[in-house]
This record gives structure tokens, C-alpha cells and sequence, in this order.
């Protein structure tokens, strides 16, 4: 039976926001993070990202399905944009079947989001 059985993120930041992240998390002030400092960014948005579902919203039928926190996140630079890399797994693989809805959206309003 084919099944949704995880939801990839991958989120690139705009300069502005990788910015800003740099500036707060370059603890040693050479302008790029290191792993510990990019762990300490995943860490935190981790934490922050639990509280809001990672953002995510996902229904069948109209029904909300449960989703397993994503154990970790990935943080990175390149072209100096914060990227952001987790895996989320519906508690119970969702069948290919009827309405499946998946959002991705800041109830806060403080994130924009596109699609690509």
C-alpha cells in the first residue's frame, strides 16, 4: 500500500534572517559558524519550532493527523543563507487515499513561506 511516511522540510532563509542569526550565534565573531554554533542554532530552533508543530498542519478527510516530533534539525550556511533540514513521520503512516491536506505556515505571522 503507498503511504506517506515522512514530511522533508528543507528551508532556506532570506539574508536578512541569516543575518541576524549570525550575528547572535558567532560567538567567536569570525563571521561564520562552526558546529558547535550551528548546533546551538538547531538546538534553539528546535525548541523554539515545538511549541507551533513545526509549523506543519496536516489533515486526511479533514481530520488532523498526529505527527512524531522530528527528533533533531540540521542547521547550515551557504551563499550565506541559514538552511534549516528536518523529518517529520505521521504517528501512524497516512494511506494514499481521500483528501490529504499539508500546510506549512507561521501562525505567529512572523515567517513568510514560499513554496518551490
Amino acid at each position: 500500500h503507498q503511504s506517506v511516511t515522512a514530511l522533508r522540510h528543507l528551508w532556506r532563509f532570506d539574508d536578512l534572517f541569516s543575518s541576524t542569526v549570525m550575528m547572535e550565534f558567532d560567538k567567536n565573531s569570525d563571521l561564520k559558524l562552526d558546529d558547535k554554533e550551528l548546533k546551538e542554532v538547531a538546538d534553539t530552533v528546535h525548541s523554539s519550532l515545538a511549541e507551533f508543530n513545526y509549523f506543519q498542519l496536516v489533515t486526511q478527510d479533514g481530520k488532523d493527523v498526529s505527527m512524531v516530533p522530528p527528533p533533531h534539525l540540521m542547521a547550515s550556511f551557504d551563499n550565506d543563507q541559514l538552511i534549516i533540514l528536518f523529518e517529520s513521520q505521521p504517528k501512524t503512516p497516512i494511506k494514499l487515499a481521500g483528501k490529504i491536506d499539508i500546510g506549512v505556515y507561521d501562525p505567529t505571522f512572523y515567517t513568510a513561506i514560499d513554496f518551490t
